[in-house]
């Protein structure tokens, strides 16, 4: 019988953990020779003096000892991240060294990019529909979504650590008056850019809604050997827009807090200053003939009132008097006058039948917990064709009642099929329950 890999069992053992993640000096001529390799400025195949002269730039010492142990730590690099060729005599990085170079790279090399977010979505969603419906959602999920959902993760992370950092520099420090308002004007600008970055990142992301409906809707169809990698799927995508949330939320936080500090640090500065002023009056005032002359710095206030001048004006109506005009006499249509009366109130009449059906929608949700009002709203409509503005009050009142609601989802994605009734296009709009 094959035995059972343990992962706690064997990281555990001695040396093993730095054997595979290596403490900065080793790490740093790992990564060293990764970028040199990289750029080509070092073959692939390199001489221990080459690793030498890497191991003292990075740690430059004259120690005898310092420079034994570097042997020894070379030596110990070879369990993963160096071969060693013993007839050429020549080292080469292991595939792990390879893999631990790229992975630092991408990292570092990521950068805010909400233009290549939105691409990246748009493209997972178009290729999404297009593999469900040749049935090839195994291919999508490895060749596709295995590739790129780190990418929309990182973005969102490069942001959380902004945040991050924003809020390390509101901890307490040992600043004076000034340093500290120059630190608050440095955080307030930057929470503007996160926000306006937040921003753009939530318009990016706006295509997962639509991806996680549709995963959400091939649940009747997948298959039993495809459902984990289905499900692993929509539970990536909504954990993303708890993410999302989760970031808003953060930021909404921080907001009120800098506006508070700038106030308190704006309200005790002012204080501080004005008794600072009224102190040097006191002081440096003086008391000459029952007159006080302030200090020399302070020019002495003179007191002017201006006089105001009123005009007043009056219209004489009889120096230009208007002609009489004859007047009209009106004579009343009983029939014309209860037919505009029954046309005033007939849009009252029509918003409270919206309202009923918006009631009667409602109470059907609760029920079933899940509705297509893009359904319900031809429903609506077949009850009175010749009355369209009744379906179209209803579903506003809908949209309006459900859009960003606490207890229910509303997705709405581009149109499927076709409408039954000629020059009349709806989107797909789903109402549900949220988990």
């Amino acid at each position: 019988m094959k035995p059972k890999f343990i992962f706690w069992d064997d990281i555990k053992k001695p040396s093993r953990y730095n054997e595979i993640i290596p403490d900065r000096k080793l790490g740093m001529i790992i990564l060293a020779l990764y970028d040199r390799i990289k750029n080509n400025s070092l073959g692939k195949f390199f001489k221990h003096s080459d690793i030498e002269d890497i191991y003292w730039e990075v740690n430059p010492t004259i120690d005898r000892k310092q420079r034994e142990h570097a042997r020894n730590a070379i030596e110990s690099l070879k369990h993963y991240f160096l071969t060693y060729d013993s007839i050429r005599d020549d080292y080469h990085l292991r595939n792990y060294a390879y893999e631990f170079g790229n992975m630092v790279y991408t990292l570092l090399e990521a950068r805010f990019n909400p233009t290549q977010v939105e691409e990246l979505c748009e493209t997972l969603r178009e290729s999404l529909h297009k593999h469900i419906t040749e049935g090839t959602f195994k291919r999508w999920h490895r060749d596709i979504f295995e590739v790129n959902h780190s990418a929309l993760r990182r973005q969102l992370d490069l942001l959380d650590e902004k945040i991050d950092s924003l809020v390390a520099d509101l901890g307490l420090q040992q600043l004076d008056d000034e340093e500290v308002l120059q630190m608050l004007r440095s955080v307030s600008s930057r929470l503007d850019q996160i926000l306006t970055e937040y921003n753009q990142l939530r318009s990016a992301y706006r295509e997962t809604r639509f991806i996680r409906s549709a995963l959400v809707d091939y649940q009747s169809q997948v298959t039993d050997n495809d459902a984990p990698l289905l499900e692993s799927s929509i539970l990536f995508f909504t954990e993303l827009r708890h993410f999302l949330d989760a970031i808003s939320e953060r930021l909404h936080r921080i907001q009120p807090k800098i506006q508070q500090l700038f106030g308190v640090f704006q309200q005790a500065n002012f204080k501080a200053r004005t008794e600072r002023f009224i102190r040097y009056l006191l002081v440096d005032s003086k008391l000459i003939n029952n007159k006080v002359e302030l200090p020399t710095l302070i020019p002495s206030l003179n007191w002017r009132i201006d006089k105001t001048q009123l005009w007043f004006f009056d219209v004489n109506r009889n120096l230009f008097p208007t002609p009489a005009q004859p007047r009209t006499v009106r004579i009343f249509n009983e029939l014309t006058r209860q037919h505009a009366f029954w046309q005033a109130a007939e849009p009252a009449r029509r918003q409270d039948e919206a309202q009923i059906w918006l009631d009667q929608f409602h109470n059907e949700l609760e029920i079933q917990g899940d509705i297509r009002l893009s359904d319900y709203f031809y429903r609506v409509f077949n009850q009175d064709w010749e009355r369209f503005d009744v379906a179209l009050r209803f579903a506003y009142l809908v949209l309006r009642q459900y859009s960003g609601h606490s207890d229910w989802q509303l997705d709405i994605e581009p149109p499927i099929l076709q409408s039954p009734y000629l020059n009349l296009q709806l989107w797909n709009m789903h109402i549900y329950r949220k988990n």
